[in-house]
């Protein structure tokens, strides 16, 4: 179900152990001059895990907002410029597999974060359908949890542009290029599946936090999905 938007309108949560897969890898300091080095590095482990066609890229700037892909070895913006790296608040580059989370921590420098969803160190984790039906009872010997939703992005307009872009936008305001093609029954808005990553205090408290957060795909939704959807507001 975590795979399928079209059945999840408006938001889909489902939640699953997932204690056997790595914890995250943190880099704490990167200069800016060896921040697009270091995203391709990520990329290329990701990519080798992913088996999706390519990866995702989505940079937060100062001046806009830019979505790429990451497809072999190299990063790829389409017709946009390439974005200045030194402009980036934030950056995560994303598939299936994993995400590779970057922010700025002040001028010129930044951090990241390497999430692998590899469970038992192989395969890409995912929810089973007896996980998807809800919370299992909490056990503190098999943190942490996941909470799956899928989330709007914005642009309902959308326009086909070569080798697999589309240009998304509103009546008004600014547009958005993704590499993204619509298949056929598909409609805007496109979603943004989005995993929480929850952890668990002792058994004496039994207090949940959030502990991470990361974008697995987006998808497009189909026309029957509106249709239910609207039945059911």
């Amino acid at each position: 179900m975590e795979d399928n938007p079209a059945s999840t309108l408006p938001f889909y949560l489902s939640a699953a152990s997932i204690d056997k897969l790595p914890a995250p890898e943190h880099q704490p300091e990167i200069a800016g001059n060896d921040l697009e080095t270091e995203i391709v590095k990520a990329g290329n482990r990701l990519e080798s895990a992913n088996g999706a066609d390519f990866l995702l890229a989505l940079a937060y700037l100062d001046y806009a907002v830019q979505w790429g892909r990451f497809s072999p070895g190299q990063l790829d913006w389409g017709s946009q410029a390439k974005p200045v790296w030194a402009r980036i608040k934030e950056f995560r580059l994303f598939g299936p597999a994993g995400e590779y989370y970057v922010w700025r921590t002040e001028p010129d420098h930044f951090a990241a974060r390497l999430r692998l969803d590899l469970y038992n160190g192989e395969g890409v984790f995912k929810d089973s359908a007896e996980e998807e039906k809800g919370y299992k009872p909490y056990n503190a010997k098999t943190p942490p949890d996941i909470v799956s939703e899928w989330l709007a992005l914005w642009g309902t307009r959308g326009v086909s542009q070569a080798d697999g872009w589309l240009e998304i936008s509103e009546e008004r305001g600014a547009k958005l290029l993704l590499p993204y093609t619509l298949e056929s029954g598909q409609t805007l808005p496109l979603r943004v599946l989005v995993r929480h990553y929850l952890d668990y205090d002792d058994e004496d408290t039994g207090l949940v936090r959030f502990t991470d957060l990361r974008m697995v795909k987006v998808s497009g939704t189909s026309q029957e999905a509106e249709k239910q959807a609207g039945k059911k507001r």
